[in-house]
């Protein structure tokens, strides 16, 4: 279903409010910030020993993969002495997740019982072959090999290679050079699968756009000197754009960059109107940036939610103490329309990224016991998950921690196959938000738009996630005008059946 058929839709559905879109928020995927690989007195470093190794978001191999490891990458195992099969580790780059104890060279455990897996586990290879990635190379360090990675079918048409002179830059050279060739800037400030998702998705437009383009990717690790020296060198080389890659990379180009000699397109950042950066969604910057959201204003989607649940009482907001343009573009937003429709609030709040899991289970469970005693059985309650790592990679513990209340969630890409997945999501995938800013990014190359004329480029209407099986564990109704017009849908087996509008078929 394309989303022509289901902006029609939605027509037909009026009352869910979902052509109200404007501009607005959802979150930016990014990783614990000040997290560290060093590990307290008691946590173990650890390397991975296996070729190649799935971070997931639970210790059984049915739970969703976080992202891919590489063998020599260091890590910092949690509780290296607890039992079972499965180490809770923290990566260079500050994810948490599990990993086979296995495939990596850490100490046996205290005692092997069995794994604990979701109600739908399988029984997997242990080490599942990984969707190919282009990753580093098995020479380069661990910093190198963990804050880089692009899907290898958006990328066929490029050589992608390290820079032998800095491990925080890459190089993606197109193979089939044609004339006017252009080149390209994506300015990173941290690792994100967020991102993955994102610069697979703008290598796909330019191929499919056919526009001839070399880009370089750059971290420059949320450190101001760095990213100043990426944008001068592009200045100096003549670079033609800039993506700005998360909300911080756009928060600094916008204040050492605005007015630059070349544009910029924003990519995977939040609500730009929110975050003082424009004054409204429909005048363009006058400046040399276009602006992207990944937020659904929350007004369409607290019609969406009071579609869902018209007797909504309480929601339980899950977000980041260090996410702060989570907290202004999703929390402080979804607190004043509550207050309008008189639903109480009530704040999950992770305070340190490293001890997320710990906190949640904890929170959640405290926020459930209470949401239960005024809305026995949950049925008038929901949780919330904003956009942060340390949230989306303790999904698992959420839903273990949330009992019958339904978990639902701003971004759609934490719905996931099986058991770990919120049940359903009103929001922007960060693919959506990429493949519209590809396309500003190609209209400006293309001489065909300036920057700072384009309004802010918004995804209407929203990109809605449900998973079924989710949704029969809550006893959670999803109204069919919300099945009719879902991008995105996990059966009650937890199975993918329709991706991106468009019905999957078994291979």
């Amino acid at each position: 279903m394309n989303r022509w058929r289901r902006a029609a839709i939605c027509l037909l559905f009026a009352g869910l409010g979902c052509l109200l879109a404007l501009g607005g928020p959802a979150a930016a995927l990014g990783r614990g910030p000040g997290a560290s690989a060093t590990p307290t007195p008691s946590e173990v470093a650890v390397v991975v020993a296996a070729p190649a190794l799935n971070l997931r978001a639970g210790p059984g191999a049915s739970f969703r993969v976080l992202r891919k490891l590489y063998a020599g990458e260091r890590l910092v195992a949690l509780e290296p002495q607890a039992p079972g099969d499965w180490l809770r580790v923290r990566a260079l780059d500050g994810s948490l997740g599990w990993v086979k104890r296995a495939a990596t060279d850490c100490c046996p455990a205290a005692a092997q019982p069995p794994t604990p897996t979701p109600a739908v586990a399988a029984s997997p290879a242990a080490l599942p072959a990984p969707a190919p990635t282009v990753a580093a190379q098995p020479a380069a360090s661990a910093a190198d090999q963990a804050w880089f990675r692009v899907d290898a079918q958006a990328a066929a048409g490029w050589q992608v290679a390290r820079d032998p002179g800095d491990p925080w830059r890459w190089a993606l050279t197109q193979r089939d050079r044609g004339a006017a060739l252009k080149r390209v800037l994506v300015l990173y400030t941290k690792p994100s699968p967020a991102y993955d998702t994102a610069i697979g998705a703008i290598l796909q437009v330019f191929a499919a756009k056919q526009l001839a383009a070399d880009f370089s990717v750059v971290n420059m690790r949320n450190d101001t000197a760095a990213g100043q020296q990426a944008l001068d060198r592009a200045v100096a080389e003549r670079f033609d754009l800039l993506f700005s890659m998360g909300s911080d990379a756009t928060a600094f180009v916008s204040a050492r960059f605005r007015n630059g000699p070349i544009p910029v397109v924003s990519v995977s950042s939040k609500d730009p109107v929110l975050l003082g950066q424009l004054p409204d969604y429909t005048s363009g910057s006058g400046t040399n940036i276009a602006y992207t959201s990944l937020n659904v204003p929350i007004e369409v989607q607290m019609t969406y939610l009071k579609a869902l649940k018209p007797q909504l009482q309480a929601i339980g907001v899950l977000y980041a103490a260090s996410n702060a343009s989570a907290i202004e573009t999703q929390v402080k937003p979804l607190k004043q329309a509550a207050a309008a429709y008189g639903i109480r609030v009530l704040d999950i709040v992770v305070q340190d990224d490293r001890r997320a899991h710990a906190e949640l289970a904890e929170k959640v469970a405290r926020a459930a016991a209470a949401l239960d005693q005024a809305d026995p059985g949950g049925q008038n309650s929901i949780f919330w998950v904003t956009g942060s790592t340390s949230i989306f990679n303790e999904i698992a513990t959420i839903n273990a921690s949330a009992g019958a209340i339904a978990v639902l969630s701003a971004v759609p890409d934490v719905v996931q196959a099986g058991d770990a997945s919120a049940v359903l999501s009103i929001g922007v995938s960060f693919g959506s938000n990429a493949h519209l800013a590809a396309v500003y990014g190609v209209d400006i190359l293309a001489g065909r738009a300036q920057a700072g004329a384009l309004k802010v480029g918004t995804i209407s209407p929203p990109d809605i996630a449900i998973n079924f099986r989710r949704a029969r564990a809550t006893g959670l109704k999803i109204p069919f005008s919300f099945f009719e017009s879902a991008s995105t849908i996990y059966d009650s087996a937890g199975k993918l059946v329709r991706a991106e509008g468009r019905v999957v078929h078994d291979p």
